[in-house]
């Protein structure tokens, strides 16, 4: 190991200690720097691989479940995939989990959608569409065109089962004789993993994944590789393909720098928000906001007019969509209880039509507040559970120049959205945010049904 090696973990095994002699961080420090820690994480490893949401967008969807508009529903999709990855990451360093192949594949699992393609060639060189198998290792071949027009090869479908055994092996025995640093064992295991490519989508993010969780459950906060050093990066990498590897460790200990410097600065109190960050915001929004036509800028307020207008653009294609999807897990329960209304006056429509015929008649009425709308299906019966209740419930918030609408659940009489849209009211819903905000309800509700199937398959 050369002498610039040497130095490099000295800072770090230095910054290291300056943190841990500040630990117990109180609580509004740790959360501020987890939260910092996880957006980062999530913006830059997705971005980094083509995913189009800005750091802005990314902060909306994760923190406030807002969609961005006009951006495909695949980068939402991967987005919240690769979040609820970090954060099972969190909880695995928590338990003290080995690292075993499984593990691997359940990370996979995780960050790549259900029904994901990815772009491929037929053997005759036709372009096609292949199907990527979650949590399970390639079937073909996955080499790349390099940035100087070479083909990089990977390892084949045939040798990647014993080369992932191996790379799990030499992780082990080397973590357990613990003369390397962690710092080292996290670089060479994210190259190692790299070269044996061993999924067909998502090795990037998965590797550097298993690279912050080594490192995490050494003591060190994750690693964060920028997606404007998206270059360096990857001129690392091919560092290490030609016999380099110290080169790629070096550009690895300077991102674990920075994240401990980030705690540093966490548990003196100090603000973790990058300037930079902000200051590049601010400059986003001041193009969007020259771009902005004044003559259509916010031309429309609330009354009975524009509340009409916004059921037939949005209301209703939105209940059409979201409604054909709920009726399909009826068959489940026992009975199902549609609820209309506001605070002042309920219904209980027995059909869609019905329900937009008596959303559009309060709509007629401009001084209530919200309307609310809950599917509340009663009695799972196909698993035995007679008292098992579950409601889906959609709020429409009305105000002076604005409208919000919240998809959620309801649970005991407290409605709890986990996606809101806030829009002017001269603006619609896209079909793309119809079409996720359907999908996320009805991915919610088969996991709370497998949820239950779970419980029983247990014993519980």
């Amino acid at each position: 190991m050369n002498s610039s090696i040497n130095d490099l973990l000295s800072t770090i095994d230095e910054l290291n200690r300056q943190a841990q002699e500040l630990r117990p961080l109180n609580r509004e420090q740790e959360l501020r720097l987890i939260q910092k820690l996880r957006l980062d994480w999530n913006y830059h490893s997705c971005n980094i691989e083509g995913n189009t949401l800005t750091y802005g967008e990314t902060k909306d969807l994760l923190f406030w479940g807002i969609t961005a508009k006009g951006k495909p529903l695949k980068d939402h999709i991967e987005l919240k995939g690769h979040n609820q990855a970090v954060e099972w990451i969190y909880d695995i360093v928590k338990d003290g989990r080995p690292l075993t192949e499984n593990f691997i594949r359940e990370l996979h699992s995780l960050i790549i959608a259900p029904d994901s393609y990815v772009d491929a060639q037929t053997p005759d060189g036709l372009p096609i569409k292949k199907r990527i198998l979650r949590g399970e290792y390639k079937k073909t071949p996955n080499h790349v065109l390099t940035r100087t027009g070479e083909v990089f090869y990977f390892a084949s479908p045939e040798e990647t089962p014993a080369k992932m055994q191996e790379l799990i092996e030499w992780f082990r025995n080397a973590n357990d004789e613990g003369q390397a640093h962690p710092l080292i064992l996290a670089s060479l295991f994210h190259y190692k993993f790299v070269r044996i490519h061993p999924f067909d989508d998502g090795n990037g993010r998965v590797s550097r994944i298993l690279m912050n969780f080594i490192l995490m459950m050494h003591g060190f906060p994750p690693v964060i590789v920028p997606t404007h050093e998206k270059s360096s990066y990857i001129t690392a990498l091919e560092y290490a393909d030609a016999k380099n590897i110290d080169q790629f460790i070096h550009y690895i200990g300077e991102k674990l720098i920075a994240s401990l410097e980030l705690v540093l600065k966490a548990a003196r109190g100090e603000s973790v928000e990058d300037e930079a960050d902000l200051d590049k915001m601010l400059l986003m929004l001041d193009k969007r906001i020259e771009g902005i036509d004044s003559s259509k800028a916010i031309t429309k307020e609330r009354n009975v007019k524009t509340q009409l207008d916004l059921f037939s653009l949005c209301i209703e294609p939105l209940t059409d969509s979201l409604f054909t999807k709920l009726q399909k897990f009826n068959k489940y329960f026992k009975s199902v209880n549609i609820v209309v209304g506001n605070q002042h006056k309920k219904s209980n429509p027995s059909s869609l039509k019905e329900v937009n015929n008596e959303i559009k008649y309060l709509l007629q009425f401009t001084n209530y507040p919200d309307i609310q709308i809950s599917y509340t299906y009663s009695s799972l019966t196909k698993l035995g559970l007679v008292h098992y209740d579950l409601t889906i419930g959609i709020i429409v918030k009305f105000e002076k120049l604005s409208y919000k609408i919240g998809f959620g659940y309801d649970e005991k009489g407290d409605f709890k959205p986990f996606i809101v849209y806030e829009k002017l009211y001269h603006e619609r819903l896209s079909t793309d945010e119809i079409q996720s905000a359907s999908q996320q309800i009805t991915e919610y509700i088969v996991k709370r049904i497998e949820n239950e199937i779970g419980k029983i398959e247990n014993g519980k």
